[in-house]
């Protein structure tokens, strides 16, 4: 279980190059849906239309340039990549909450997909790449669709699909809270300590838990915040959201320390209010981070990584 533990860790350590973007506002303005020409008589139009009709999602990967916005550039999957991609996707994301009436009312109308990563350039003459966008409270855009292949080797699979889990619930994590607001108390948690117009690079990971947030994303803002820690809790059991390693850079930069959250109050206060939180829409994020858990120990040890 220890060898488990810090193949998570540094798969947690990766992901921290990952980023989102959205708006830290409610977007709550009426869909307009506009009904689009399924061909079903391919795989990947079957599974698109089943998709649309099961969860009320269209799924979009042939798409223009203004999915993304003006200030970033990105480019579409390859379509032979887009089938194997939706099957991971329902498998990672739809079927872990059980409960399809949830998901048809909850999930984006359009989930847009992407073969790369979203790259923006920053005011500041710095440049971001996210992996995924929830772009409004109808829209997720998805990247990273041409990196998968369901034939990859053990080892590169095991850590697509684990990035992938929190990349998919990070900006589904979005679409609740635009719909559903934040948990009560949540953001007076770190009221205060928030970066803001400070860029997240400059807080280091150890800091970042000082001040209440799971990795220095979070401390963007609210949103953020909340967000990067429901990547943890739906993709992790209970036991090692809580009491885990997680590999940070110790203050020489030059090794690793091990620790746990429940040394960081303010975390493990926002994680309690989280689980409150998911509780109240019905969902129960600990057993899907248990089952996320389970699938991981038993893939690692099949494979001996």
């Amino acid at each position: 279980m220890k060898r488990i533990y810090l193949i998570l860790s540094v798969f947690a350590f990766v992901f921290l190059i990952s980023a989102c973007s959205s708006d830290d506002t409610l977007d709550i303005e009426p869909y307009e849906y506009q009904p689009t020409d399924i061909d079903t008589t391919t795989a990947l139009g079957k599974k698109i239309y089943e998709i649309e009709q099961k969860y009320d999602s269209k799924v979009i990967y042939n798409w223009d340039s203004h999915f993304i916005g003006n200030n970033a550039n990105a480019f579409p999957p390859k379509a032979e990549k887009v089938y194997d991609f939706l099957l991971l996707m329902e498998e990672i994301w739809f079927k872990p909450y059980y409960n399809n009436e949830f998901l048809r009312e909850n999930l984006p109308r359009e989930i847009v997909l992407i073969g790369g990563s979203i790259n923006y350039g920053e005011e500041n003459g710095t440049s971001m790449s996210a992996a995924g966008q929830a772009d409004s409270q109808y829209r997720i855009n998805i990247g990273l669709v041409n990196s998968f292949d369901p034939d990859m080797d053990p080892e590169s699979y095991f850590s697509f699909r684990y990035e992938m889990q929190k990349i998919l619930h990070h900006e589904f994590a979005h679409i609740l809270n635009r719909r559903y607001g934040l948990p009560k108390g949540y953001s007076d948690i770190s009221k205060g300590l928030y970066l803001k117009n400070t860029h997240f690079s400059s807080l280091g990971g150890l800091e970042a838990l000082n001040r209440g947030f799971i990795r220095p994303y979070g401390a963007v803002n609210e949103m953020e915040d909340f967000a990067t820690l429901s990547e943890i809790a739906v993709t992790r059991s209970e036991e090692t959201a809580l009491y885990s390693l997680f590999r940070i850079v110790n203050e020489a930069g030059n090794g690793y320390d091990y620790i746990g959250i429940t040394d960081f109050e303010k975390v493990h206060q926002k994680y309690k209010l989280l689980i409150e939180y998911y509780n109240n829409l019905g969902i129960d994020v600990q057993r899907i981070g248990n089952e996320m858990e389970q699938w991981i120990i038993e893939y690692a040890e099949e494979h001996d990584l």
